[in-house]
Parts: C-alpha cells; structure tokens; sequence
C-alpha cells in the first residue's frame, strides 16, 4: 500500500495511507482540497490541491469523495483560552474537568 507524506503544521512531516485522506475536487478536477487527521497530534489538517496534487493522490490511491465535506480546522488557540483553561482548572481540579 502506498504511503503518502504529507505535512502537519505542529509536527511536521507525517506519512498517511490513502484510506486516511479525504480528497474533494471542485467542478472541473483543475482545483480542490484534501483533508486529514494527523497521526501524531490528531489535529485535522485541510490543504488546497492543484490538479498535480490531485493527479499525485488519485495515483496513490486516494478516492475522490464528493458528498463528504472537508472538515473545517478549529480556530487557533488564544492566550484568553488558556487563561480560561487555567480557571477552570483551578476551580474544579483536574479530575472535575475531565470527569475522573
């Protein structure tokens, strides 16, 4: 099976199979987007793909899906939600906050 390497904006270079990668090509196969969950961070990590992309990820395996949508990446942190975090922290102690 194919491995596909990728980039991680946190952690850098990952490796994928195809079958890990969503790929949704707009009207026409010129443009599009492939989205996936990093390995390493379980981040979900969304790239625009250029019809060479798309024709690299096809080649390795990659199924077009056309009714999935790309999952849209969370907004980054801020320094007003880790204080928010901390609160929280604070006030319920770990095991509050997660439930333990």
């Amino acid at each position: 099976m194919a491995r596909i390497r990728t980039t991680c904006p946190a952690c850098g270079e990952v490796d994928l199979i195809p079958d890990r990668i969503v790929l949704k090509i707009e009207a026409g196969g010129r443009r599009g987007a492939y989205s996936f969950t990093c390995p390493n961070c379980s981040s979900i990590i969304a790239k625009p793909a250029d019809k060479k992309i798309i024709g690299l990820l096809q080649a390795a395996g990659v199924a077009e899906s056309v009714d999935a949508p790309l999952p849209t990446p969370p907004p980054p942190l801020t320094l007003d939600d880790a204080i928010d975090f901390h609160r929280e922290l604070e006030e319920r102690g770990i095991e509050g906050f997660f439930g333990a």
